[in-house]
């Protein structure tokens, strides 16, 4: 008899709406499918766009008696309850997995009939297609933000609109009448890390100090946190030709270039700087 873990993903959202995987190998990768209803030993594959071709992994854990999921997609978020995942975590019965526009319910699988064999189980042709990695270039390429330029952020919609800034700052807080890191902390200036930059936004809706932006050089990326008293911040990115939006967690995330984020009233982008020939919008008052 083949190895069972006892655990299923079921798609409670996306185009593979109430299909059940079961989690019959010790180790499987998550990833897009070439073809609607694809399937192939070893892989959960889902016919999403938003879906890298190898997104996530599943590993099990025999002291946990569960999976570890590890993260692992340089292009689109993980995310398990709401929360994103930037490296592995163990499953619990009954958390929500969300990779592009997929909703996977890890729980308890359901009982089967080994003897039927469904027709759709026959592995994939091995074109490479779903097993080869993004080349490193082309995945630096796709997030570089300060590659070729300051990272730049311009504000598409709001009071502010068409107003770019450029973030010459690794340490950053958006946000209306900012405060200092020091007042933030109740006047407690001990391990304080300053801000480097800060930006002033005019929409009323928008709160003091509504976003904090800390450059990560390793992910060419910026890891982003909201103000726990401010309203819910929207993360809106394009990623293989499909669009799709997420909350951001109190325990923040990342945003890349090109990512959309939606705070109050205003939604900025995050690009790259033109060069200073080209450049003629005026700039937000910092």
């Amino acid at each position: 008899m083949s190895w069972k873990s006892g655990f299923q993903l079921r798609v409670a959202q996306g185009n593979e709406l109430d299909m059940r995987i079961s989690l019959d190998f010790p180790r499987m990768t998550l990833g897009r499918a070439r073809a609607e209803g694809s399937r192939a030993d070893g892989w959960v594959l889902l016919f999403d766009k938003a879906v890298s071709r190898q997104h996530a992994e599943l590993s099990w854990d025999e002291s946990a008696g569960t999976f570890r999921l590890r993260h692992l997609s340089k292009t689109n978020f993980t995310w398990v309850d709401d929360e994103p995942l930037e490296g592995e975590a163990l499953l619990r019965e009954g958390q929500i997995v969300k990779l592009g526009g997929s909703l996977l319910v890890y729980e308890a699988a359901e009982e089967v009939d080994d003897s039927v064999v469904p027709e759709n189980q026959s592995p994939l042709a091995a074109s490479g297609e779903l097993t080869e990695r993004l080349p490193t270039a082309q995945a630096a390429a796709a997030v570089s933000l300060r590659q070729g330029g300051n990272p730049l952020m311009s504000v598409l919609e709001g009071p502010d609109q068409g107003r770019q800034v450029a973030l010459t700052g690794f340490y950053l807080t958006v946000g209306r009448e900012n405060l200092t890191a020091e007042a933030l902390l109740g006047g407690e200036k001990k391990d304080v890390v300053k801000f480097d930059q800060s930006v002033e936004l005019t929409d009323p809706s928008v709160l003091p100090n509504h976003l904090i932006l800390r450059w990560d050089e390793l992910r060419q990326a910026f890891s982003v946190w909201k103000n726990p008293r401010s309203h819910p911040v929207q993360v809106m990115r394009d990623a293989d030709g499909f669009a799709w939006q997420a909350i951001l967690s109190d325990s923040g995330g990342l945003v890349r270039k090109n990512d959309r984020i939606r705070l109050g009233n205003t939604v900025l982008m995050l690009g790259v700087e033109p060069s200073a020939e080209k450049s003629s919008i005026k700039p937000l008052t910092l």
